[in-house]
């Protein structure tokens, strides 16, 4: 028998209707089906051999996310974006004129297709241009909003930021025999260093986000988009510069109607493994320590309070109370060995912190916030860096510690509701019977006391099953 020189669909679609995967791998050649099992052909000199394979195995081509055209990049800088410089206005009016052209290319290419096909090719098409409306509203949002226009660019300001913090190498802390500290290297901060940039996806999908996230009757409000990249293309920065934006233009209409000391989580978001979630709060932080100095500079726009992101983890990985994190505080001094709690360097300058010497432990400080209460703060022991350990006038007048605004203690997550809170879905599920966990969706005993998060973000989705997932 001779092998199909057309592609050929799983089944007849006289027999079923054709759906996206056909449209999608139209090209692939069905040579045999597996039952339960992989199938392959191979020819050999008197015909073909057709056998079972327990272990499919198939060559999947590389993706890469930094796409060209004509040798240039379609790539945005932060800096220059952050700046809306013409470079970076016309590098996202490119994005967008060739999106569409390639629209336009894909519908001419549509009578071309299996008559079964078309429709779902014209439902593509459609999708994409639904898409490409969102981006263009975005965009022009950008440029005729004054509010979101600030709220954009210091977001795009403070990813960069971020990036360089996240990526700092870990600054070593050396003591002398007086016990005085030093942080050897330099803050990242303070050399020049190249910008980062926005990969086409991740800026389009920031842009097609801006609508929903101002207006809260947008029609497409309710709906959930879903990022589709493989690991390392860069996913993590498309969100969060999405949340960048929503913290800052949160934080500005709290201030603008009267409330700059309003203190309420407005980004949650929700992972699955624990591990992987230690190394998502750890880049996180550094994009909050950014909109802090953001904040700080700038608190007219963006308010009094103080800009923080909560670990809300499981008991193995970050204490439950404030009285659990003290005695792990004093057990670690007892026993000399290097401070578990999950910041472990500055995730702004890179110092390195959790090391003992002698009753101290670099970076952290049990603090009293009332006559019987006490916590551990986090603080860089870097005395130049703006994280260091200072004191600020709270919104009663008394004086408080801060340094690294993240928490790492239920109790400190449910009583400071951090703008960003990332937790587990075991945590997440365990609402119902946490009636303190009210707190970071804005009530207090059922009570609306705050505004409610304002984005949700699920990451590696495809890792949930079962009675917690999808």
């Amino acid at each position: 028998a001779d092998l199909p020189s057309e592609p050929k669909p799983y089944a007849p679609f006289s027999n079923r209707l054709a759906s996206s995967l056909d449209l999608l791998y139209q090209t692939i050649t069905l040579f045999s089906i597996g039952h339960g099992c992989d199938s392959r052909v191979e020819q050999t000199e008197t015909g073909f051999r057709v056998s079972s394979v327990s272990m499919p195995v198939v060559k999947v081509n590389g993706l890469t996310p930094d796409i060209k055209k004509d040798d240039i990049s379609y790539a945005v800088g932060m800096n220059d974006l952050g700046q809306m410089n013409p470079s970076a206005v016309a590098a996202v009016d490119r994005i967008i004129r060739d999106y569409k052209s390639w629209i336009n290319d894909r519908k001419m290419e549509i009578p071309n297709l299996n008559s079964s096909l078309q429709s779902i090719g014209v439902d593509h098409l459609n999708e994409c241009e639904r898409f490409l409306t969102d981006i263009i509203d975005g965009w022009e949002l950008v440029q005729a909003d004054r509010n979101v226009a600030q709220c954009f660019r210091d977001a795009s300001i403070a990813m960069d930021r971020q990036r360089v913090g996240a990526g700092a190498q870990t600054r070593a802390v050396e003591f002398a025999t007086d016990g005085t500290l030093t942080v050897t290297g330099a803050n990242p901060h303070l050399s020049p260093s190249v910008q980062s940039q926005w990969r086409p996806f991740q800026i389009a999908f920031i842009l097609a986000s801006l609508q929903k996230a101002v207006d809260e009757n947008h029609i497409n409000r309710d709906e959930v988009d879903v990022i589709w990249m493989p690991t390392g293309g860069g996913m993590t920065e498309a969100y969060l510069g999405l949340a960048a934006f929503v913290i800052l233009w949160e934080k500005l209409h709290q201030t603008l109607a009267g409330r700059s000391n309003d203190q309420n989580t407005k980004v949650l978001m929700r992972y699955t493994l624990r591990l992987l979630t230690v190394q998502q709060i750890q880049r996180a932080t550094s994009l909050i320590c950014a909109l802090e100095i953001a904040r700080r500079a700038t608190p007219d726009l963006y308010g009094n309070s103080e800009i923080r992101i909560g670990a809300w983890l499981g008991n193995k990985v970050t204490p439950g109370t404030r009285k659990a994190a003290v005695t792990q505080f004093a057990a670690t001094l007892k026993s000399g060995k290097d401070l578990t709690f999950i910041t472990k360097k500055c995730p702004w300058c890179g110092a390195q912190m959790g090391q003992v010497h002698r009753n101290h432990i670099t970076g952290y400080k049990v603090v009293a916030i009332s006559k019987t209460i006490s916590r551990v703060a986090v603080f860089c022991p870097d005395s130049n860096c703006p994280f260091t350990l200072h004191t600020v006038k709270g919104s009663n007048g008394a004086d408080l510690q801060r340094g690294i605004p993240v928490y790492e203690v239920d109790e400190d997550v449910y009583s400071s509701a951090p703008d960003f809170v990332v937790g587990t879905v075991d945590k997440m599920a365990r609402i119902s019977w946490k009636p303190d966990s009210q707190r970071l969706f804005g009530l207090k005993k059922g009570v609306r006391e705050f505004d409610p998060p304002r984005l949700f973000i699920q990451d590696e989705l495809h890792l949930i099953a079962g009675p917690l997932g999808s």
